[in-house]
Formats: C-alpha cells, structure tokens, sequence
C-alpha cells in the first residue's frame, strides 16, 4: 500500500450502511467505516450498555474487551450520533444484523414448552426468562415493535406471523399476564377468519378468545376514528406549520384524502406516517409531506397507548415495569 492509499484509508469518511439505515431510526451509531441508523429502544431492550450509555449524556463506557463507546451531542440529519470508538465497522454489522435479522432456531413448539411447563412446576427461573425471552421479540414501544413487525421474518424457526396465536394461548396458560397485550394486539392484526380458525387450531381457552375479540372490535372502532379523522388532523398540522407551502393548489387541498379509506382493512404496519405520506397522500412538497408524517405518527403514539385498555390489561408502563423485574429477577 503506497502513501496515497494510507492516507485515503486514514481519511475515509463513514458511510451510511445499505442495510442498517432505517428511516425512523432515532440514533446514529459511527464507526471507521459505516454509519448505523438505528433504534435506541431495539438496542436497550437486548444490551444493558447501549441502555446504560442511551441514559448518559457526554461520557464515555469502557467495555469489558478494552473498547470505549463514546457518547456526545453530536447530530447526524437531526438525530443523535454515538461514535463506536476502536470498533471495526464491518464487525459492528455484523452484531446489529445479529439484532435486527436473529436466526433464532429454537423451535416454537419448544418454547411453548418451556413457558407450559416452568409454569406447571413453577421454575420461576426458566418461566422468567422465556417470557423475557418472547417478549423482547414483541416490545412494547410502538418504534420497536415497528421494527420487528414483518411477517415474513424468522422467529422460532416459522415465519413471525406463524407464531402469535401459539404465543397468545401459551402465555395464558402460563399466566404470563406481561405477555398478554402485546400478544392480543398482535393476534388483532388478523383478518376476522385467520382468528376462528387459529383460536380454534390453538385450542385456545374461551375466556382468551373472549377477551381477543372484544378487543380487537374495540381497535377497529379506535382505528376507524383514526383513520377518518386523518383528513382534518393533517389539514390542521399543514395549516398550522411553520413552511410556507409554495404548490398550486396548496399541498392540504391536492392530497386524495378518499384513498385513506383503504387503511381501515389493512394492518397496523401500513399506518405508518412515511407510508401514508408516499402512499396514500399522491405528490406533495416535501415539507408538507415531513409534517404530515409526524401528525400521523403523533396520533398512533396517542392510538398505542390505550391498547393495552382495549384488551383490560394494565398499562405500558405498568408492563414494562414488570418485564424489568423480571429480567432482573
């Protein structure tokens, strides 16, 4: 390697990972080579340094192999940037894909008896950590659950929408109550038919497929009302915003608002804000279109929250509190 190739080494700049770039991610992790964007709430639920390190402003944490994270104020396109100090980038991907893509090969059938059986000798050790264990692949923060919400991806060696229904009757059966919202929430997404027949399929106790129906009836109504009320939600944060919207006619009167009406049969995954702005909402500026992906997002954080209340579960914090418990039990 000549001189000219050291120092086009040594000056390299980060780039952003063609993989690990997420749109809604809500931190930026730098290395030598790529930068990550990615979510706090992904990463604390699975390592108690980034959880520690996400809590701490303007320090640096030495890990146990030498290595020092180094968290600043930094920005990076409006988030904050940590930089991986003395972590080699390629390595870094590696432990994130390891994260965002696990090749969990625990069969389903085998976690379900664990969560069965430590429930019916009661080793409260083996039970915690399967419910732990199960509920980090449904978190309960509505950027992490966004995260993982693919139908198509592996968990317990199915397909992930193989495996709700098994979960949600286990985890009554077991009496892991902390598993039970996300769970019924997750069972909701489901047409009407695919819930008969796997509730049926599961052998799923009538008091669970009781409280899953009449839940999942009151999230249409709630979704319904947060679909309809769309229109005027992000003609008020257009109309209220600080751009100054140039296009003729104004962005707010040009958006096909009647095409919302296709959501209300859809899954929650496609209520995002950036879908519903490039999807549903046609051509627009791009201002316009910023403001109406955050309005959006604003009302599925407000329509998140009272989840758990559909289903008569105590709140998200209330479970998260106990999954801490757990986890450090």
């Amino acid at each position: 390697m000549n001189a000219i190739e050291r120092l086009e080494e040594v000056t390299k700049i980060p780039e952003p990972h063609e993989i690990l770039w997420f749109l809604d991610g809500n931190v930026v992790l730098a290395t030598d080579v790529y930068l990550f964007k990615v979510h706090k709430g992904v990463l604390s639920l699975q390592s108690t340094v980034f959880r520690d390190m996400f809590d701490l402003s303007n320090a640096v944490i030495s890990t146990d192999g030498g290595n020092e994270i180094e968290s600043v104020q930094d920005t990076y396109e409006g988030v904050p940037l940590v930089t991986l100090v003395g972590d080699d980038g390629e390595d870094v991907a590696h432990l994130l894909r390891a994260v965002y893509e696990p090749r969990n090969r625990t069969p389903l059938d085998v976690v379900v008896a664990l969560l069965l059986l430590s429930a019916k000798y009661d080793f409260k050790g083996v039970w915690a950590n399967v419910v732990v264990q199960i509920s980090r692949q449904y978190p309960t923060h509505l950027q992490d659950y966004d995260a993982v919400d693919n139908d198509d991806n592996p968990l317990f060696d199915v397909r992930r929408n193989g495996c709700p229904f098994t979960l949600l009757c286990a985890a009554f059966k077991a009496n892991a109550d902390v598993l039970l919202p996300i769970l019924y929430f997750a069972c909701s997404d489901f047409g009407m038919k695919s819930v008969i027949f796997e509730t049926r399929e599961n052998d799923t106790p009538s008091d669970c497929v009781n409280t899953l129906l009449e839940g999942r009836e009151e999230l249409d109504r709630a979704l319904n009302k947060f679909i309809w009320g769309l229109p005027e939600l992000l003609r008020a944060a257009l109309r209220g915003g600080r751009n100054q919207c140039n296009a003729n006619p104004p962005c707010v009167e040009a958006f096909p608002y009647s095409y919302l009406s296709d959501l209300i049969s859809s899954d929650f995954n496609r209520t995002r804000g950036s879908f519903v702005a490039d999807a549903y909402l046609g051509p627009g500026c791009p201002n316009c279109k910023l403001l109406v992906k955050n309005a959006v997002e604003t009302a599925r954080e407000e329509y998140w929250e009272k989840v758990p209340s559909h289903f008569g579960c105590p709140e998200w914090h209330v479970i998260e509190r106990q999954l801490d418990e757990l986890e450090n039990s």
